[in-house]
């Protein structure tokens, strides 16, 4: 016991007097190791799929946005849970924070099942609000009835590991979420073409690593001074369900838009067919994995953020979200060159398909646009998250795929037809862009920093 509580008032100076770029990159680090493979996957597992057929890489493109859904709870209750712990910690009130770590475990587990057993019981009318056409309705349906066996255990991993990442101990985390998915690229081949299980092959590589990643960060939950999850402290009170909702708000709302904008997007794709559905599919992972390692950056960023918020030391809060910004946008710069200069190339990996290679790298160049921006809009929605202003934040991160995209993908494919589509993730990010500015310029104000 004396040794857990020094273990973490070892972790609270650290936090609070350690050089600001060095530790906002140690902290980065695993996270980013973490990204580095969770690239690999995002790219081998579209690879394997789009070797397949177009059909196959158009059926797992509509499955996206139903994972984006299910993954917006883990981030609920990891973010929720996880800044109430972060904050008690700073406080040093180690009761509170172990009782909201088996708290948000638990209901993530219970939501998980939920879901599962919904989405399984109406599994034609899910894919058929996915986008499904009479062509992809078949194999979107394979892939959907495996891929929901491992739902439970995906929100579960997710929640504990935002849990490790926001107590300042991301390493544990990242390193179980990085085994689940290394096992799911080892197999996907496997199954996929050795056993010739085609799709289904693919969904039952995501599910055994989603329930590996489960099992390892359970059992690393009873290392040293990292969280115990003890089921006797499970309680639940108003108390619990408001930190839990409040503070998760930010990041559910983000995901569960972009589970939503990507429903819409494919129901105006399949006006055009399977080609453009598959196209973007490819350009969401490319765009996706670019993204992978400036996120790693800001979980970097946060755990810094939210423990100097909580001492009060507003002065390391700013110079932790300059330090941060700075290194994103210029890496988000690089990408977005990177992109357009390869745009054809990157997408010609994955399906040499001329008229796939055609719109997708179209579609690539245009998106490369504003990449350096939601290095900016990324960051900051941390920031605001990070400094308890949970209104600001789930505006930032709810406008670029919800209250900005949402409207503009129902009325420009009407006014443009399919340039119109092309447009509308550039023109969201450029407006929530400017929304950020203004929303950060009046937190730090607020802050006097």
């Amino acid at each position: 016991m004396t040794k857990n509580i020094e273990d973490k008032q070892g972790k609270f100076e650290e936090l609070t007097k350690t050089p600001i770029p060095k530790l906002i990159l140690k902290m980065a680090i695993p996270s980013t190791m973490a990204m580095l493979i969770g690239i690999a996957y995002s790219l081998a597992d579209t690879y394997f799929i789009s070797k397949i057929d177009t059909i196959s890489t158009a059926s797992v493109g509509l499955a996206f946005s139903f994972m984006s859904v299910t993954q917006a709870f883990g981030l609920l209750y990891g973010h929720g849970s996880g800044n109430y712990m972060s904050r008690m910690e700073s406080e040093k009130n180690r009761t509170e924070s172990s009782k909201m770590a088996i708290d948000g475990l638990v209901i993530s587990f219970l939501t998980g099942t939920i879901i599962m057993i919904f989405g399984e019981l109406y599994l034609n009318e899910l894919a058929l609000f996915l986008g499904a056409t009479n062509s992809l309705l078949s194999s979107t349906k394979e892939y959907l009835l495996i891929l929901l066996i491992g739902t439970p255990f995906m929100i579960s991993a997710l929640t504990m590991n935002n849990q490790f990442r926001l107590q300042g101990n991301p390493s544990l985390g990242a390193a179980a979420i990085t085994s689940g998915a290394v096992i799911n690229c080892i197999l996907d081949p496997i199954f996929i073409f050795y056993f010739n299980l085609g799709i289904k092959g693919a969904a039952y590589a995501t599910v055994i690593g989603e329930i590996i990643s489960f099992i390892i960060l359970i059992v690393v939950s009873g290392m040293r001074e990292n969280i115990k999850f003890n089921l006797k402290n499970f309680s639940i009170n108003k108390k619990i369900l408001s930190e839990l909702y409040g503070g998760g708000i930010p990041n559910f709302t983000r995901e569960i838009f972009i589970g939503i904008s990507l429903m819409l997007l494919n129901n105006e794709l399949k006006i055009f067919g399977e080609e453009y559905i598959a196209s973007f599919t490819i350009v969401n992972r490319l765009v996706l994995a670019g993204t992978y390692l400036m996120v790693g950056l800001g979980h970097g960023f946060q755990p810094v953020c939210i423990f100097n918020y909580g001492a009060k030391l507003y002065e390391r809060v700013e110079k932790a979200l300059k330090f941060t910004l700075r290194s994103a946008i210029i890496f988000m710069v690089f990408i977005s060159i990177m992109f357009l200069m390869y745009s054809e190339n990157m997408v010609m990996l994955f399906r040499n398909d001329n008229e796939i290679i055609n719109i997708g790298s179209q579609v690539l160049s245009i998106q490369s646009i504003t990449l350096p921006l939601i290095g900016y809009i990324t960051i900051t929605g941390m920031f605001l998250q990070s400094t308890h202003k949970f209104k600001e934040a789930t505006l930032i991160t709810s406008s670029r795929q919800g209250y900005i995209y949402i409207p503009l993908i129902l009325i420009m494919p009407k006014m443009l037809g399919v340039k119109g589509i092309l447009y509308v993730q550039p023109l969201s990010d450029f407006i929530t862009f400017v929304i950020s500015v203004v929303l950060v310029a009046k937190c730090k104000k607020e802050l006097k920093c």
